[in-house]
């Protein structure tokens, strides 16, 4: 599917989720780059086979903030966490390497899955990934991307 993201000072971003085809690893790929990691480059990648189902009252790790444009932080319950590795870089996408990353998917109501984020320990950061809030906004940004690349 198609996800929105806050990315520091990048500001919103759109990726693109997909499983692998040995169903292992689930990868963002990002529709929209930025002058770090550019458009249709893997920002993370999660190992399926860490998936631990809580429930369980989310607390802001000590020392991490969430990324800019982001105050989600009271009475989330988390019911997912899995680990993986995310991209960084510096500018012009220079010396890329990879961080660990923590996926934390949160309740929504009546308990289904809302939203997740993800904990990039590296930076001490965490964003929030929303699905596309409409198939037309989605569908828009796609034939516009199709254009572009």
């Amino acid at each position: 599917g198609h996800l929105q993201a806050s990315y520091a000072s990048h500001g919103v971003e759109f990726v693109s989720l997909r499983v692998s085809d040995d169903s292992k690893l689930l990868v963002a790929r990002k529709l929209t780059g930025d002058p770090h990691i550019w458009s249709g480059s893997v920002t993370f990648q999660l190992d399926l086979e860490t998936q631990d189902h809580v429930d369980e009252e989310f607390v802001m790790p000590e020392g991490v903030e969430w990324r800019e444009g982001v105050s989600e932080d009271d009475g989330l319950t988390v019911f997912l966490r899995a680990r993986g590795e995310g991209m960084i870089a510096e500018f012009g996408m220079k010396n890329p390497t990879s961080c660990p990353v923590e996926l934390i998917g949160f309740k929504g109501e009546g308990g289904q899955p809302m939203k997740f984020a993800i904990h990039w320990e590296t930076l001490e950061g965490i964003g929030m990934f929303e699905k596309l809030s409409s198939p037309i906004v989605s569908s828009h940004l796609m034939s516009n991307l199709r254009r572009v690349q």
